[in-house]
């Protein structure tokens, strides 16, 4: 990472082994330093800065998305697969971890507000997917007595919940990119209904 961009005097206040110590880390961490550098440098705080504690931010902010990279990772499997009170539990830590990311200098915010967003989606999937499951089984219940009416009625239902909880799972992030990560599921959201 080039600190050409820095004044002589910031230069001059930096460890002398100050690209030998960032060059290990991710290009997210990398950046999340240099920017700390640049903040301090804009406000003339530089001699403040405690580089050794900015590096270390930036080595938990990047564990941190790693963390989130893998949560995404099996939260899209986990939806594709139509399992989406466990999906929607993974998007909860997903943004527990993108919370401590922020705390500890990383950019985060937009990430965030996706997770949320995710854990509504997720929540509403999983709502409408329980709602399915009882309507089929009402409506099986109701084929066995020989009342195909309210049967016909209760399978209509259940396909409606089912469709419900496909498209609410379907609007939760099922793949892309954070940091130097990038994430995907092949499969398509399962609208089966499931018993638990």
């Amino acid at each position: 990472m080039p600190t050409s961009q820095f004044s002589e005097e910031t230069l001059a206040a930096l460890p002398e082994d100050f690209s030998v110590e960032i060059a290990g880390l991710s290009d997210a961490a990398q950046a999340q330093v240099i920017d700390a550098v640049q903040a301090a440098e804009d406000n003339g705080t530089v001699a403040d800065l405690n580089i050794d504690h900015t590096i270390s931010d930036a080595q938990v902010a990047d564990a941190g998305r790693e963390n989130v990279e893998a949560l995404h990772q099996q939260q899209a499997d986990a939806a594709s697969s139509g399992d989406f009170d466990h999906a929607h539990d993974l998007a909860q830590q997903a943004g527990y971890e993108l919370r401590e990311v922020a705390d500890h200098g990383g950019e985060a915010d937009a990430q965030i507000v996706q997770a949320d967003r995710d854990v509504s989606h997720l929540d509403e999937a999983h709502v409408e997917q329980q709602t399915a499951h009882d309507n089929a089984t009402a409506a099986a219940n109701s084929y066995a007595a020989g009342d195909t009416v309210h049967g016909d009625m209760s399978a209509d239902l259940a396909a409606n919940h089912a469709t419900a909880a496909s498209e609410a799972g379907g609007a939760a992030d099922q793949g892309g990119h954070y940091g130097d990560h990038a994430y995907d599921s092949a499969s398509s959201v399962g609208a089966e209904t499931t018993t638990e």
